[in-house]
């Protein structure tokens, strides 16, 4: 028996159906979003003399074969120095850039719930500066050929290995940063002095907290590394582990921030 033709309409006519895009979509296009305001001729000039900047100043400073001097410029001044400030001053804008350009009703606007707008333009903003942070290291590689550095060819990968964990950590940290307060490179810089060069130097398991006292532990597995700076390699396992964690928390910390907190241009548009 046929089932006869109801008059009544569906239950869902005359509403509108939102479809909500997938993660995928949703990150192509904040991805063509990052990359075309990153790289307008202005903002690529800047990046390109900031990336030649160091390797150029550690190349006429390093005579040929002294690793010393060069690790110094590397590890002491590129990975510890510059790449966590220019995490923070890349991902602290991650919504702060949205309101002074008065996007950022726009974005909320969309078929996406705000976390993970946040998660979705922090991946993209990490895709970008893992990019750009990867394109130094191989120019610092290329000087250290050039002036006959040994044992480059087993440091790189575990240096490539360590960058991508401090732009993921330092990156999420910095967001959250970001969102908790205008003047958000002073707090990460106090945060800095506090934490990664204060707390980082206290001889007992407290010193995990910092993040850079993880980072060390992981360059250790380089017996060059191990041999000028004197960390020890132990513990491993546990310092990925913390990096991981720390940045899992950071971030949720900042979607949490985000869903819940209103952010207008007339009041935060200011640093």
């Amino acid at each position: 028996m046929s089932t006869p033709p109801s008059d009544l309409p569906p239950a869902n006519f005359g509403k509108a159906v939102i479809l909500e895009p997938d993660w995928l979509s949703s990150f192509q296009g904040l991805w063509a979003m990052t990359w075309r305001r990153k790289l307008t001729v202005h903002s690529l000039l800047g990046l390109v003399i900031g990336m030649l900047a160091l390797p150029t100043l550690a190349y006429f400073s390093t005579e040929a074969g002294d690793e010393k001097v060069f690790y110094y410029w590397l590890i002491n001044f590129y990975l510890q120095v510059v790449a966590p400030l220019y995490c923070l001053a890349a991902f602290g804008d991650l919504i702060r850039d949205e309101v002074q350009s008065d996007t950022l009703s726009f974005l909320v606007t969309r078929p996406v719930s705000r976390s993970k707008l946040f998660l979705l333009k922090f991946f993209a903003q990490m895709l970008f500066v893992q990019i750009v942070l990867f394109l130094a290291m191989l120019l610092f590689n290329f000087v250290g050929i050039l002036r006959e550095i040994p044992g480059l060819g087993k440091l790189m990968p575990i240096f490539l290995g360590v960058q991508i964990l401090s732009v993921l950590v330092y990156g999420a940290l910095s967001s959250l940063f970001g969102l908790l307060a205008r003047k958000y490179l002073v707090l990460g810089i106090v945060y800095g002095f506090v934490v990664e060069l204060g707390i980082a130097l206290i001889p007992t398991n407290i010193n995990n907290l910092a993040m850079s006292r993880n980072l060390r532990t992981l360059l250790a597995n380089d017996e060059t590394v191990k041999r000028l700076y004197s960390w020890s390699a132990g513990g491993t396992p546990l310092a990925i582990a913390i990096l991981f964690f720390a940045t899992v928390l950071f971030l949720s910390l900042g979607a949490l921030l985000f869903t819940y907190r209103e952010y207008h241009s007339a009041e935060e548009a200011q640093k």
